[in-house]
């Protein structure tokens, strides 16, 4: 490709320079309000915004405390209150305060930090105080420095020029000591207000500022006006019985050592809400999951990562540096190493994750069997019930209930006696079928725990103990028979046997990759069509019931299968609210 540019071209550059006076250029910017306003468009919540002031007041705190021996002299109080009428949030500290010159940095020096340098602190941009613009329209900062004056600067995020500079305030400063700062921020855009409470912000700092909220002699409240002062707390992961991995990862990265702490622990119930983070200078950088410069290059992604039972964090320290919005990490050398070593970690904890997994597997299909027995008790005592009217009716008219059999008593469930146990295939052809055992020693002479129960016909029982037996629930890993055919199901001394080896039930009782189990429609049915089954074979070889019409056989079977799905359907929806809460009613922190 032949080049367009000419000498001539070149000429008419160097004129419009020369136009300017200048030989070099300056980069300038037409509107910077604008693109200050856009920069604070990239915060997606209002609590998010909010971060930024309670971190504003930590870092002047740290000041304190990096002066201190790493201790706070006094009683460090932070309050976050908030104004639902007016949709104002006020956040209030006894630290130091400002000087005249950092209020007015705030306006003339965008983007230029006092902060930066500090390893201690957070702030590196001077963006977070200007990120109040994507939700309100207005903020007012008021502080009071030991060798200052109370000061107050108002700010609109519609305000380029003539800005009015900081003015004396006159009377003290609203905090327990003579110095600090209050920030006011509001009134809030009715949209980004709609879901701010004391809760939400009081669950954002926990989250954001856990490693300092352990400090002693650091106090963050949140107070909803008219409500009562909640304090925030850091997590107890002691609380929790698990595993716990801790290392130090040391990097060496452009001739310096750089420290990185991984906090982690496998728990053996779900917290809500407390992925693993990662952590910059005490303050929560975001999830793992939510890095994306980060999940894309893992090997096990969210299968790890997201697991509900991981908890902890990840503490980066210097290696690597937030972007603007403090939400991700710039991209760097450093944070390449970063990622390979963390990735590095990531075998050990999927091979503990997978233990877990099976155990929890464990848990929820002894769940289900429990669900599965008290749903045929149930039904088989409505069985019962039913027979029994027939029954009564029978005799009414003179006559006896078909198959000539009675019932008395019992809560219902078919079995064989000995004069009509014939054993037989069931399970849609693929099993064999051994009815429940009427021997006396056996699990039919008795209750089942959770099972149905039907009684013998009372006109051969007089005289002897009563006989009961029922259905239990197992789900088993069945092999393949000697032909090679894997058994959907299996009916052995009352029990039912569910072969979780078979590829229908695998299809159906599905995992997600964090090892939780999804107990759909679709595992609903199938355990209705295998259960019933069972239970109307051993119902008509039990009570000579069967119908002669083939069409009507398979009408009576439909209409049990329905009859169990529709009873089970809620079951399967509390089963999978149980173990998404965590498999226990008092799990930490719900």
């Amino acid at each position: 490709m032949v080049s367009t540019f000419t000498p001539r071209s070149q000429s008419a550059i160097d004129r419009a320079i020369e136009r300017t006076n200048a030989k070099t250029l300056t980069l300038r910017i037409a509107d910077e309000l604008s693109l200050l306003n856009e920069i604070a468009r990239r915060y997606e919540s209002s609590e998010r915004i909010l971060m930024e002031f309670v971190d504003n007041a930590l870092d002047d705190a740290e000041e304190l405390y990096q002066a201190n021996a790493l201790a706070y002299p006094h009683a460090v109080r932070i309050e976050v209150i908030i104004d639902s009428a007016r949709r104002l949030v006020t956040i209030r500290d006894n630290c130091r305060g400002m000087r005249v010159e950092r209020l007015i940095r705030i306006v003339e020096n965008v983007g230029d930090s006092t902060k930066k340098g500090l390893t201690w602190v957070n702030g590196r941009f001077g963006f977070g105080v200007h990120s109040f613009r994507a939700a309100a329209p207005s903020i007012r900062f008021r502080t009071k420095h030991k060798d200052g004056d109370f000061l107050e600067l108002d700010l609109r995020r519609d305000e380029r020029d003539n800005i009015a500079p900081p003015a004396v305030v006159h009377g003290d400063f609203p905090t327990d000591t003579t110095t600090g700062t209050e920030v006011v921020i509001g009134p809030f855009d009715v949209e980004w207000f709609e879901a701010v409470s004391a809760a939400s912000v009081k669950k954002e700092i926990e989250r954001h500022f856990e490693r300092l909220l352990s400090r002693p002699n650091l106090m963050i409240t949140v107070t909803e006006l008219g409500g009562e002062v909640q304090l925030c707390q850091p997590f107890d992961y002691g609380q929790l019985s698990g595993t716990d991995i801790e290392e130090t990862l040391y990097l060496d990265y452009g001739d310096q050592l750089y420290l990185v702490e991984v906090r982690l622990k496998v728990s053996t119930v779900e917290v809500p809400g407390q992925k693993v983070r990662f952590f910059a200078r005490g303050r929560r950088i975001n999830e793992v999951t939510e890095i994306k410069s980060f999940i894309s290059k893992s090997i096990y992604r969210t299968g790890v990562w997201g697991h509900p039972h991981l908890l902890g964090y990840i503490e980066v320290g210097e290696i690597v540096k937030p972007v603007i919005t403090r939400d991700d990490f710039q991209r760097t050398a450093g944070r390449t190493q970063l990622y390979q070593e963390i990735i590095g970690l990531e075998a050990n904890l999927k091979e503990m994750l997978d233990n877990l997994n099976e155990a929890h597997r464990d848990t929820s299909l002894a769940r289900l069997e429990d669900v599965l027995r008290d749903v045929l008790k149930d039904l088989a005592h409505e069985d019962q019930m039913r027979l029994r009217s027939e029954l009564v009716a029978g005799n009414e008219t003179g006559k006896q209930a078909d198959g000539g059999s009675a019932l008395t008593g019992g809560e219902g469930g078919p079995i064989n006696d000995t004069s009509t146990d014939k054993g037989g295939d069931s399970g849609m052809g693929e099993g064999d079928t051994d009815g429940p055992s009427p021997d006396a020693d056996g699990p039919a002479n008795g209750h089942r725990t959770g099972g149905g129960q039907i009684e013998d016909d009372p006109s051969q029982a007089l005289g002897r103990p009563r006989k009961r037996s029922g259905f239990d629930i197992s789900f088993r890993d069945l092999p393949p028979n000697s032909e090679g055919r894997v058994r959907r199901s299996h009916l052995v001394d009352g029990i039912i046997i569910i072969n979780t080896n078979h590829q229908h039930f695998k299809e159906r009782m599905q995992f997600t990759r964090q090892g939780q189990p999804k107990f759909n429609e679709r595992l609903c049915g199938y355990l209705a069509m295998t259960v019933s089954i069972h239970y109307k074979d051993q119902y008509y070889l039990k009570y000579h019931s069967q119908p002669e019409q083939r069409d009507q056989l398979f009408d009576e079977q439909v209409d049990f299968t329905c009859r169990l799905e529709q009873a089970l359907r809620p079951h399967l929806s509390t089963l999978q609210e149980y173990f998404a809460n965590g498999q226990r009613e008092d799990s930490p922190n719900e």
